[in-house]
């Protein structure tokens, strides 16, 4: 048949034959371009995910490895290696491991000979030693600072190890004193917490069958990651098993295959009249997408997303995804920060805690030794230092409390009518004596006529003592303090200004997160960041607000307004439409 025999409809059948061919094979590399990018998306998904689960768990664990680290750092601890005591092993590891979420401690001597076994819950199941002793010997001997899993008749039990050290040997160079091993049973009820701290499943499979590794399907958007978990020698004797689900993946993947159907179904119905269409509402769509997709940027896809097909469907998915992959990128790092904020935490509250509790140890320590050969003079010397550390230590406490009532709304207000410069004066005489030792000039000026506030005159008192403590910290010596009431709508305005370094602009508000203090004022001047956290949820209480503001040349303004008329009347955000203040954050003069 030559070509002048073939007729037109035939023609087009074979044009419109080689078009469909054309377009599929040319829809076909699309789509596997789009695919791949999927598979790139799910990939990196999975990526993401294995460092938020090694974050989560690192977290988990945090809390006794620096116990176990800690603990062994305590001369205590070396006197009762070298003597054992049973009631100070009972005191001090029996009843304390449980606050870590330990079940079971063990002591051994410099020797390996085991002096003691903490056993809080009395589980019978626990008190063997999680590896054999030789075994635990020669590792140790090895390496005494050592992360590892043991199986028991109870399940699966991870298990921390440190050498015992005098608290002189920071580098641990000395030979250990003897070793502290101790062990947190990983239980149903402790694994279904973990869960609920990951969008997913956990479990815990002991043996050795379960693969390492991560496997992810772009279809279901599953992702399971399996985690060895191994014994002392290095040995997998379980795997710690996370899957959860990524819903983008398979909206994804199932919006690909409906575009390819819809763009077929066009393309061989109506041919003739869809070449320009397909360039104008297949071609270049796909195109925004995929450039989108490779160069990880949703902004081209806004015009896209107004649309009301499946491209505008697919573009808002690829919006969605962008943003939960924002929102995870944001959620580790504020894990991190989180976990930053624990050591830190950790670590000022260990000091803040064991400061006071050495001094009431040692002076009671003293008092025992010398009670039948001191003067009077020397044991009341001893009392009082008891007395100033156990202050110390209870105003510490009730702090954390007191932040924690909050937290929960059970803190009660016992709102009267009190005068603020009544408060101020109370709050003034407190710390007279402070002022006087650092040199601090402290003047109050209020405003004549100043109207009374309902409030809590204790809790206010306390908010007022703590921005005073502050400045006279922050202030040096022959500094000026002075504490400002007035009027400011129906609002009472009462501001401490002191004549410091200051706080810098950017860390105005941060100043009120707990455990956090200024750059220019962390060194050396103590506290843990729990004061003005305090004082901004006591103000809050009251329906009112504080901030914190620099002044020019230098020093800091702390502001807090409450309602003259009680926290019931405050409604809304606390601010006062009619004031005229500078407002949180700003400079002032």
């Amino acid at each position: 048949m030559t070509p002048s025999t073939i007729s037109v409809r035939v023609r087009m059948t074979l044009l419109l034959a080689v078009t469909v061919l054309v377009l599929t094979t040319v829809l076909y590399f699309v789509q596997r371009s789009l695919s791949d990018q999927l598979d790139l998306l799910v990939r990196e998904r999975v990526t993401e995910t294995e460092r938020v689960l090694g974050r989560v768990l690192d977290l988990r664990a945090s809390g006794a490895a620096i116990h176990a680290d800690d603990y062994t750092r305590w001369d205590d601890f070396v006197a009762f290696v070298r003597k054992p005591d049973p009631k100070w092993g009972q005191l001090y590891l029996t009843e304390s491991i449980g606050t870590f979420s330990l079940d079971i401690a063990w002591v051994l001597d410099a020797r390996f000979h085991l002096l003691y076994t903490a056993n809080p819950n009395g589980v019978a199941a626990l008190s063997p030693l999680p590896a054999p002793l030789p075994t635990l010997a020669t590792q140790l001997g090895e390496s005494p600072i050592r992360h590892f899993y043991a199986r028991t008749p109870r399940g699966l039990l991870e298990v921390w190890t440190s050498s015992i050290q005098p608290s002189s040997d920071f580098t641990r160079s000395a030979p250990p004193a003897g070793y502290y091993i101790v062990g947190r049973l990983w239980t149903p009820q402790r694994i279904t917490k973990l869960s609920s701290y990951l969008e997913g499943t956990v479990a815990v499979r002991e043996g050795d069958a379960t693969p390492a590794g991560a496997i992810a399907s772009r279809e279901t958007g599953q992702i399971r990651i399996s985690t060895p978990l191994e014994d002392i020698l290095g040995r997998p004797i379980a795997a710690l098993v996370y899957t959860t689900v990524y819903p983008v993946a398979p909206r994804v993947h199932a919006a690909l295959h409906i575009v390819m159907v819809v763009i077929m179904g066009g393309a061989l119905v109506l041919f003739a009249g869809v070449s320009l269409a397909l360039t104008r509402w297949v071609a270049k769509p796909l195109a925004v997408i995929t450039s989108s997709l490779r160069a990880e940027d949703p902004s081209p896809l806004q015009r896209l997303m107004a649309r009301h097909d499946e491209f505008g469907g697919l573009a808002r998915l690829v919006r969605d995804f962008f943003a939960q992959r924002e929102s995870l990128i944001e959620a580790r790092q504020a894990a991190e920060v989180a976990a930053r904020a624990k050591e830190q935490f950790l670590a000022n509250i260990s000091h803040e805690l064991r400061t006071p509790m050495h001094g009431i140890l040692s002076y009671s320590r003293f008092g025992v030794n010398d009670a039948q050969t001191a003067a009077r003079e020397e044991l009341l010397e001893y009392f009082q230092e008891i007395t100033d550390c156990g202050t110390t230590l209870l105003t510490l406490v009730d702090e954390l409390l007191d932040l924690a009532k909050y937290d929960a709304g059970r803190m009660k207000l016992d709102a009267v009518e009190i005068p603020i410069e009544e408060a101020a004066q109370e709050a003034v005489d407190e710390l007279a004596a402070l002022y006087q030792e650092r040199g601090l000039a402290l003047d109050v000026r209020v405003e004549p006529d100043l109207a009374p506030v309902v409030a809590d005159r204790l809790k206010i008192r306390q908010v007022l003592r703590n921005l005073l403590s502050n400045a006279a910290k922050f202030t040096p010596e022959g500094g000026q303090v002075t504490i400002r009431a007035e009027r400011s709508g129906r609002f009472a305005r009462v501001m401490v200004e002191d004549t410091g370094a200051g706080i810098p602009a950017s860390e105005l508000e941060s100043v009120f997160d707990r455990f956090s203090q200024a750059s220019t004022t962390r060194s050396g001047s103590g506290g843990t960041g729990l004061g003005l956290p305090l004082c901004r949820e006591i103000v809050k209480a009251h329906g009112g607000r504080i901030w914190a503001e620099r002044r020019v040349p230098n020093g800091t303004r702390m502001v807090f307004e409450i309602p003259f008329a009680g926290p019931e009347s405050a409604g809304g955000d606390g601010a006062d439409p009619d004031s005229n203040d500078l407002g949180p954050g700003r400079e002032a003069a």
